[in-house]
């Protein structure tokens, strides 16, 4: 079997190289003696991943290939998320004993027995692909600012195995993968098809399909103010609006042609010499010849003030300009982006860059054939051209028809729009709603988008873009809450973000819903104070305990588990609650000659009496998962469901305590 080879290969390097070394190692990585307390121990890495891959070898953990177990995914940025300051000297780099301090692919690999403990059946993995290292934001090369799509980053090379070489990084990843997949775990990457890095190495071959600006516009460049027009996505009803602005016109004079046809021959010249020196900033002499750079990314958003992005770019997916936007422009104004531009799904061209597109296609069955991922998450997709979009969602799902696609679709209402387009989930915003539970936005979510939804949606409170779940709330309930609603929220997929599992608090980006002193939670002292993982060096705080979370995950898995019902999507039914109001709601699920009943408190500090209504006979009542048994006495069932819940005329009532979930099973009451 040729993909065994590669952990074997592994195997091998790893015994050649091995040292007699014993480092600080968090406990839930000490395979296999895995517990969640967040104790440090002493331990050999080289001995660890051996024994592991040899058992992973020995042991084919593999699921059937049809898989009937419901999926949780977990979120993963490798740099951060198998990080560890080995040498405890507050940073992280190569130590002494020449151990990668950043996460590495191979390291990952010690973390797949704990993430299997925690229901994980799917990783999705931000950007593996090259970084630049220009225009960076922080200490760290941002994932999104895309150097090669078909390379992946030195940077998860683990020196464990030797000397870096491009064949031995390959080889790490498709260990990772091949040992993921025999332990009944698949991969989803992060795909980037909308933007590039500044000087993606595109650039030398394909200057035209990049958009530049003159140098000396660089300081002054920045999006414009729309007067009149609110902070709103773009939609060509606006195309007047930006156009007659004369702040857009000053911005459209910052553009120029690209270098290659400002003058070829100094062009040719440039690549020979580039090509000949190896010359690794060729975007610097490229501003110095030329005097023109890559032009920095912004927003599509109008009126967002978000700060430029200035570490990416946009990729030129058309050669002409919007078609709209032909009559407000000069005959000889050079390539541009602006909003109808950014949002090309809702502006018309005439000339498609085919040759990009192919190129753009082509990146997702590179990864299939080559290390065999099993999908991705489409950063932006809905923001592309529709031909392009289905172009990139089809080839894949040609090769192997359960390839899984992930959209970022935010707005849940666009549900059905994805579904049309080919994608097996969005990510939504229910991490939004549930911060906003005060106002009766989790019940509001549950009424409005989860009952109408046309594909599942990220059950999650935060994501890699978003304040961490545990700063959200000064009530530690919220946690433990949130926890068990979005394992349980009808048409949902359990997310777990890196680090919720040990309550993390430092945000990894301050892209959504974040202000600046999200930046400053935790001590000064702490190595990762103001830092953001997207941009900076940094590592999760193993050392907290996930003892309490890991018991109530295994409890929420036992019932998923034992009533797969309760993961089928739109299997559910809505029960009214009485009296209404803004935080209370119930479903049930049939099972058998019975039902699974949910039923739901969203108000942190108020309890509800309500009655309701269950179809058919009499029932009983058994408690699979009481989270105010949990709250109070560590247990999870409510022994005394009976007493508390009364009936009268086939009406029943109960008392929900304060940030309630009753789970409960149904079975017909034999009299």
């Amino acid at each position: 079997m040729k993909s065994q080879n590669n952990l074997n290969q592994i195997l091998h390097l790893l015994k050649k190289n091995r040292k007699n070394i014993s480092c600080p190692v968090p406990s839930f990585w000490a395979w296999p003696g895995i517990d969640f307390s967040g104790k440090v121990k002493q331990a050999n890495l080289f001995d660890l991943l051996i024994a592991l891959i040899k058992n992973i070898l020995q042991n084919d953990h593999k699921q059937n290939p049809k898989d009937p177990r419901p999926l949780v995914i977990y979120g993963s940025l490798i740099r951060t998320t198998c990080a560890y300051d080995f040498d405890g000297d507050g940073k992280l780099s190569l130590n002494r004993n020449n151990l990668r301090e950043s996460g590495t692919f191979l390291r990952m690999i010690l973390l797949l027995p704990f993430l299997k403990r925690m229901g994980i059946n799917m990783i999705y993995l931000l950007p593996v692909t090259r970084s630049s290292r220009q225009y960076q934001k922080g200490e760290a090369p941002s994932p999104y600012s895309v150097k090669n799509h078909l390379k992946l980053d030195e940077a998860f090379h683990d020196p464990m195995v030797g000397l870096f070489s491009e064949k031995k990084l390959d080889l790490q990843f498709k260990s990772l993968i091949e040992a993921a997949h025999r332990m009944g775990i698949k991969i989803i990457i992060d795909f980037i098809p909308r933007t590039a890095a500044r000087d993606h190495d595109l650039i030398l071959q394909r200057p035209g399909w990049f958009y530049w600006i003159k140098k000396d516009s660089e300081d002054k460049f920045y999006p414009p103010f729309i007067k009149g027009v609110p902070c709103t996505p773009f939609s060509r009803q606006y195309n007047k609006s930006i156009y007659a602005s004369l702040i857009t016109q000053e911005f459209l004079s910052h553009f120029t042609f690209s270098p290659d046809l400002i003058d070829r021959k100094k062009w040719q010249w440039l690549v020979a010499k580039v090509k000949r020196e190896k010359i690794p900033d060729f975007l610097d002499m490229i501003s110095e010849t030329f005097h023109v750079t890559t032009a920095p990314g912004f927003s599509d958003v109008i009126n967002d003030p978000q700060p430029l992005w200035k570490d990416i770019t946009f990729l030129r997916l058309h050669f002409d300009h919007p078609v709209d936007a032909v009559p407000f422009l000069k005959k000889d104004q050079p390539p541009y982006i602006l909003y109808d531009v950014l949002k090309s799904s809702r502006s018309r061209f005439n000339r498609p860059n085919e040759k990009l597109w192919n190129y753009l296609c082509d990146i997702l069955p590179f990864y299939q054939k080559k290390y065999r991922i099993d999908g991705a998450r489409i950063d932006m997709g809905h923001a592309l051209p529709p031909e392009l979009e289905k172009h990139i969602l089809h080839r894949p799902v040609k090769r192997d028809p359960g390839f899984f696609l992930m959209s970022e679709e935010l707005d849940m209402g666009n549900s059905a729009r994805a579904r049309r387009m080919g994608y097996h989930m969005i990510v939504g915003n229910l991490w939004a709603q549930q911060a906003r539970w005060k106002n009766g936005n989790i019940k509001t979510s549950y009424k409005n988008d989860l009952m109408n939804l046309s594909l599942p949606v990220l059950g999650s409170a935060e994501t890699h873009d978003t304040p961490r779940c545990i700063t959200r709330s000064k009530d530690p309930r919220f946690y433990y809450f949130v926890t068990v609603l979005n394992f349980f929220l009808p048409n949902t997929v359990p997310f777990i973000n890196t680090g919720f599992e040990i309550k993390e608090k430092q945000p990894m980006n301050m892209g959504l819903d974040t202000d600046f002193c999200d930046l400053h939670l935790l001590p000064k002292k702490d190595p990762n104070y103001g830092k953001l993982a997207l941009f900076d060096h940094t590592f999760l705080h193993w050392e907290n305990s996930s003892t309490l979370f890991m018991s109530l995950v295994s409890k929420c898995l036992w019932i998923r588990k034992s009533f797969p019902v309760l993961s089928r999507f739109q299997a559910f039914r809505d029960v009214k609650l009485s009296p209404e109001n803004q935080y209370t709601f119930s479903f049930l699920y049939p099972f058998k000659n019975g039902f699974v009943y949910i039923i739901i408190n969203s108000h942190l500090k108020k309890d509800f009496t309500v009655s309701f209504k269950i179809p058919g006979r009499d029932w009983c009542f058994h408690s699979l998962l009481d989270t105010e048994a949990f709250f109070e006495k560590k247990e999870f069932c409510d022994d005394n469901i009976h007493s508390r819940i009364k009936r009268k005329n086939r009406t029943y009532q109960i008392r929900l305590k304060k940030a309630q979930i009753h789970i409960l099973h149904l079975i017909p009451f034999n009299r």
